[in-house]
């Protein structure tokens, strides 16, 4: 997977992966376990760097050096474009936003540049929640997510009450792939791409596969 990482030289799937990896650092260090995982860093880190030799550093070194200047970059100016656009939208209809699957109809309404491009979506998942479903709609998603977090979070502290069905480490693992996934659709529509939607969901579900043992359903 770090591989298709590299070869497809997205920046965004590149910080996707860091704000995972993170994530995944700091909850298996709360449980010491950093032995392990410096020895898989590394491992990662070593096949990460000869891959991208083998690769060739030359694209690679380029397309990162467009971080330099990423506001010249035309992919971020045109993402810049929809997202300035999509603000007047949001403006105009900001509890309940324009109904679901509206974007696309209502944008060129709106729309201020790249006139010869259809944009079908706002180039980002959490702006699109906010065009269609309002404020309202986002701060249930927001809501969600919380409750999704903090019971994992408890579930992560207190394996005791909480005997996993599966390894909790496989737990985070999941869990780091879900802040990841997040990370990314601030860039991009990546979860209105049916195939990452229901990836998405399947990684979500098996991360709560978990029980609380000895309470029956009077004690709920």
């Amino acid at each position: 997977m770090i591989s298709g990482l590299f070869a497809s030289l997205s920046r965004g799937g590149l910080l996707a992966l860091a704000a995972g990896t993170i994530f995944l650092i700091m909850a298996l260090s709360m449980k010491g376990g950093w032995h392990w995982l410096m020895g898989l860093g590394v491992l990662a880190g070593l096949f990460g760097v000869l891959f991208v030799f083998w690769l060739g550093f030359v694209p690679f070194e380029a397309r990162m050096k467009t971080l330099a200047d990423l506001f010249q970059d035309p992919n971020v100016q045109f993402r810049l474009g929809i997202w300035t656009d999509t603000w007047r939208i949001i403006k105009d209809f900001p509890v309940f936003g324009t109904g679901l699957g509206t974007f696309a109809h209502i944008y060129p309404g709106y729309k201020t540049a790249f006139n010869q491009v259809t944009v079908l979506y706002p180039e980002g998942d959490f702006l699109q929640i906010l065009v269609e479903t309002g404020f309202f709609g986002f701060a249930v998603l927001v809501w969600l997510f919380v409750a999704f977090f903090k019971r994992l979070w408890a579930r992560w502290k207190d394996e005791s009450r909480y005997p996993a069905r599966v390894n909790p480490i496989v737990m985070v693992g999941l869990t780091a792939a879900v802040v990841a996934m997040l990370a990314h659709g601030l860039g991009d529509f990546n979860l209105h791409i049916p195939a990452n939607a229901l990836f998405f969901a399947m990684i979500m579900g098996l991360a709560m596969t978990v029980k609380r043992e000895g309470i029956g359903v009077e004690g709920r």
